[in-house]
C-alpha cells in the first residue's frame, strides 16, 4: 500500500506556486481544473491516501475553486466522491443543482459529470472517492442524491472522527488497510442512502467500528473525570449501555478493562515525563482518574511489574 502523499504549496517557490499546483496537483492528482478564489495569497496543504478500492483526501486551504470540465470528464473516471466540510463554507454545482454547505455538512459529487465546487475562504474538508461499481449494489440511487446537501448527521460526524483517528497511523499491516477502507465505504454508503440490505451490512460493520473509535476517543479525553462511566458515554453517543458493552466485548476487552488500561498508561506517561516531576504520585494518580491510591499502586505494579515510584526513578536514571 502506498504511503500517504502530502502536498503543500508552502514548500514551492512563490513565483511557480500556482503553475505547479494547477498542473501537477490539479491535473494529475485530483483530475480537475483548479484556480485560487478570493484576494490575497494562496496556500493549500493536502494529504492523500490510496486504500483498497477507494482514495481518501484531507485538505486545508485558502479560497479556491475546483472544476471537473467537459474535457476532463472524457477520461472515463466515474468515481463517486463524498465531500465533507470540516470547517468553512462551500458551494457546489452539478446536474443543474446547487448545494451550499456549512461546517460538518456534506455533498456527493460524480466524476462522470461536469461539476464544480468553490471554497470562497479558508476551509478544511475531507473527500472519499470510490468507483461507482463498488458502491452501486449498496446504495439506492446515487445520481438522485448527487449535488444535494447532506445535513449534519451522526454518520458524517463519525466519518470525520474515524478518519482523523488514523491520521498518524500506518495502515500497512496485512488486513488493516482493507478493514479501514471497508469501514469508510460502509459509512459513505450510509451517508448517501443505503438499500435495506446495504444498510444492515454497513451498520453492523463500518458504523460499529466508527462508533467504537469515537467512544475510545471520548474516553481518552475524559480519563481524569470522576464521572467517566459507561452510562454517561452511552448517553453522549446516543446508544444503550448494553450496546457499548458489546462494542468492547467484540474488541476483546470489557469497558472497565479498557478504561483501567488507558488510565494506567496515562499515569505511566506522566510519571516518566520530566514536566510532571514536581507532581506527587497521588496527584498523578488522581489526574489519571484513580481516586484510590492503594488500588492504583497495586494495579500499576500488576500491569508494569514495578511500583509507580520505581517507574519514576527508572525514568530519571535513563539517559536523555
Amino acid at each position: 500500500m502506498q504511503q500517504p502523499l502530502r502536498f503543500s504549496t508552502d514548500v514551492l517557490p512563490e513565483r511557480d506556486r500556482l503553475a505547479i499546483w494547477r498542473e501537477v496537483f490539479g491535473r494529475y492528482v485530483v483530475m480537475a481544473q483548479v484556480e485560487p478564489a478570493g484576494d490575497g495569497g494562496f496556500s493549500q496543504t493536502a494529504t492523500l491516501r490510496e486504500l483498497p478500492g477507494l482514495s481518501l483526501g484531507s485538505f486545508s486551504s485558502t479560497g479556491y475553486q475546483v472544476t471537473r470540465t467537459k474535457n476532463l470528464v472524457v477520461d472515463g473516471n466515474d468515481n463517486l466522491v463524498l465531500i465533507i466540510n470540516s470547517a468553512g463554507r462551500s458551494q457546489f454545482h452539478q446536474l443543474g443543482r446547487e448545494a451550499v454547505l456549512a461546517s460538518h455538512e456534506g455533498v456527493l459529487m460524480s466524476n462522470a459529470e461536469q461539476g464544480s465546487g468553490i471554497h470562497p475562504g479558508a476551509s478544511r474538508h475531507l473527500t472519499i472517492s470510490a468507483p461507482r461499481r463498488t458502491l452501486v449494489s449498496m446504495v439506492r440511487d446515487p445520481e438522485a442524491i448527487a449535488c444535494r446537501p447532506l445535513p449534519r448527521s451522526e454518520v458524517l460526524r463519525l466519518l470525520i472522527s474515524y478518519i482523523q483517528s488514523t491520521d498518524s497511523l500506518s495502515l500497512d499491516s496485512p488486513g488493516l488497510g482493507q478493514a479501514f477502507a471497508t469501514h469508510l465505504q460502509d459509512l459513505m454508503v450510509l451517508a448517501i442512502g443505503a438499500t435495506s440490505d446495504g444498510e444492515e451490512v454497513a451498520r453492523g460493520r463500518g458504523l460499529r467500528a466508527a462508533r467504537l473509535v469515537a467512544i475510545k476517543l471520548d474516553i481518552g479525553r475524559s480519563l481524569g473525570r470522576n464521572d467517566l462511566s459507561i452510562g454517561a458515554l452511552a448517553l453522549r453517543h446516543g446508544v444503550t449501555t448494553r450496546y457499548v458493552q458489546k462494542l468492547f466485548e467484540s474488541d476483546g476487552a470489557t469497558f472497565t478493562e479498557y478504561v483501567i488500561e488507558r488510565r494506567l498508561l496515562e499515569a505511566r506517561r506522566m510519571l516518566t515525563d520530566p514536566r510532571f516531576a514536581g507532581h506527587s504520585i497521588g496527584d498523578i494518580a488522581l489526574k489519571a482518574g484513580f481516586g484510590d491510591l492503594p488500588y492504583f499502586t497495586r494495579s500499576f505494579r500488576r500491569r508494569f511489574g514495578m511500583t509507580p515510584s520505581d517507574a519514576r526513578e527508572q525514568a530519571r536514571r535513563e539517559p536523555e
